[in-house]
């Protein structure tokens, strides 16, 4: 009785064993395929980080561009302005000229004419 007894506790004791070992790996592959998903969401966590201030240097990048071209573009507006300006003073230093030119003829014309109130 007691061998029976003691086969059937060893049998017992090595079915429990198996069984713990098969719990124990079971969880070992859970946990692996946990760390494994886990370790998935941060590389795409990442991706997205990455794609995210790719794009935001990307737009500064753009940004930059378009206030260098705005700057240039206000440059030029002030370079034609400032030509604009310089041809109308010279225009209206040429008006004057020819104005006081003129005015200078006529003085000339008055002063040759016959005097006729002698």
């Amino acid at each position: 009785e007691r061998q029976r007894w003691l086969a059937e506790a060893e049998a017992d004791a090595q079915r429990l064993c198996c069984e713990a070992e098969e719990r124990l790996l079971q969880a070992w592959k859970e946990a692996e395929q946990s760390r494994c998903e886990e370790a998935e969401v941060e590389a795409e966590r990442l991706r997205s980080e990455t794609e995210a201030e790719r794009l935001r240097v990307e737009s500064e990048e753009e940004d930059k561009r378009r206030c260098m071209e705005a700057e240039a573009e206000q440059e030029r507006f002030r370079e034609e302005d400032n030509e604009r300006c310089q041809r109308h003073g010279e225009a209206e230093a040429a008006v004057q000229a020819e104005g006081a030119k003129l005015q200078a003829e006529d003085e000339v014309r008055e002063d040759c004419k016959p005097n006729t109130h002698d």
